[in-house]
């Protein structure tokens, strides 16, 4: 880890890698990422093109991918159209369970836990129970 602070990646004390992370863009993408203290992350992948900010406290677990890229929807000769690079924010004490994906812009509010393979293309409230393709909050935890 000791290299990647060289480079610009910010992290917390307490914080822990339990397997690799890959941090992928363009540029320096340590520089756009912040890790808060005392989080846990375990063989996820980040595009960082944007920033992304995880507060204090957050899980996020394996095969987990946060990206800050998206397309808008091009022509019928070619869908796929201009890239855009949004912002990523994952709240304190949320917890990111396995195979899950954050898209571009998303906000996950404090205390959120987001059940395995969920996918977040909007933002979630605090203290809430979500999943699904689109994830919903399902449920309110307690704050």
């Amino acid at each position: 880890m000791a290299y990647r602070r060289l480079l610009g990646l910010q992290v917390g004390r307490g914080t822990v890698f339990l397997e690799s992370i890959s941090i992928r863009g363009r540029g320096n993408v340590y520089e756009r990422v912040r890790i808060g203290r005392n989080c846990g992350l375990r063989d996820c992948t980040f595009f960082a093109n944007a920033p992304i900010t995880i507060g204090d406290g957050v899980w996020i677990s394996m095969d987990t991918l946060v990206t800050t890229d998206t397309h808008l929807i091009g022509a019928a000769s070619e869908r796929r159209g201009r890239r855009l690079s949004l912002p990523v924010i994952i709240g304190d004490g949320c917890w990111i369970t396995q195979g899950s994906t954050v898209h571009a812009g998303a906000t996950i509010g404090a205390g959120t836990i987001l059940s395995n393979r969920g996918a977040v293309v909007r933002d979630l409230p605090a203290n809430h129970l979500a999943g699904g393709n689109p994830a919903l909050p399902f449920r309110a935890l307690e704050g």
